[in-house]
This record gives structure tokens, C-alpha cells and sequence, in this order.
């Protein structure tokens, strides 16, 4: 997961300073071994760091990696516009989209969270939100840590 963490920050980092945006990461200082696809694993950091930076017009985007007893959790926050509290529950689902205006700018089809969520969700993990109006965005998700399974007779 550290890899990927590092890799996420170098792919968007341009972009971020491009739109004045801090953008860090407190990866674990040791490798994690989660049960996880990188490809997909990878797919959703890049999905989530996309979000948090196409959302924060001036401040920061940090990713941070906490290691728990059972497993990982990795969260990307932001300091940019939020999400009002009766929105953050329906952000994983199909063709939601929040805070976008008419007219110019990026635009997406409101699946990126809704693929997220399938991908934690078919690694073992779970993934959720914190937002506030004006303040900013935390989505974290969790995995597993990666067991070996001892076959009977071996």
C-alpha cells in the first residue's frame, strides 16, 4: 500500500501545484501487506485523489495510512468545498454527483465512488465519508492485511 500511495502522489502532483494545492502523503513508513489487486487498489486512490483535487480550489489534499489491528485504513482529505451532511451517505451511489455547476469545468458521470465502494467492498474492506460544507472531504477506506491460508495436509 506505501507503494501506491507514492505512486498516486507522483501521478497527480503536477496537477495539484498546477491548482496551488499541497498535495502530501504520510504513507507508513513500512510496507503493509494487504490483501488487495494494486491495479484496483490503484484505481480507487487515483479516483479518490482526483475527487479531492478537482473539488479543492486553494489549500491541501493529504493522504494518510493508519495501520489497526485487523488491517489498513487509508484516508484522502481535502480542504475544499464539502459535501452538505445529507449528501455524504448517497456519494457511493450510481450517477450521484454534488457540488458541480453548469457550465465549464470538469465534469464525470458520477460512477468513480460507486466503483470505488464495489472494489473495497470485493477486498474485504469497507469505505466511507466525513464532510463538511466549506471545510472539506475525508473518504477513508479499509482493507484487510494479507494472510496466507495454510492448506490441510501441508
Amino acid at each position: 500500500l506505501r507503494d501506491l500511495v507514492k505512486d498516486v502522489v507522483f501521478e497527480f502532483k503536477k496537477r495539484a501545484v498546477e491548482k496551488g494545492i499541497d498535495l502530501s502523503a504520510e504513507p507508513s513508513g513500512r510496507e503493509i501487506p494487504v490483501f488487495a489487486d494494486p491495479d484496483k487498489i490503484l484505481q480507487v486512490l487515483s479516483n479518490l485523489v482526483d475527487n479531492a483535487i478537482k473539488f479543492t480550489e486553494k489549500g491541501s489534499v493529504e493522504i494518510s495510512v493508519r495501520v489497526l489491528r485487523s488491517g489498513v485504513e487509508c484516508t484522502i482529505g481535502d480542504t475544499g468545498i464539502g459535501i452538505a451532511p445529507w449528501n455524504v451517505e448517497k456519494m457511493f451511489e450510481k450517477f450521484r454527483q454534488f457540488s458541480r455547476t453548469a457550465g465549464p469545468g470538469e465534469k464525470g458521470f458520477g460512477l468513480g465512488l460507486s466503483i470505488a465502494k464495489g472494489i473495497i467492498e470485493s477486498h474485504g474492506g469497507r469505505i466511507w465519508a466525513q464532510s463538511e460544507l466549506g471545510k472539506g472531504t475525508r473518504v477513508t477506506f479499509s482493507l484487510p492485511f494479507y494472510q496466507e491460508k495454510k492448506v490441510l495436509g501441508s
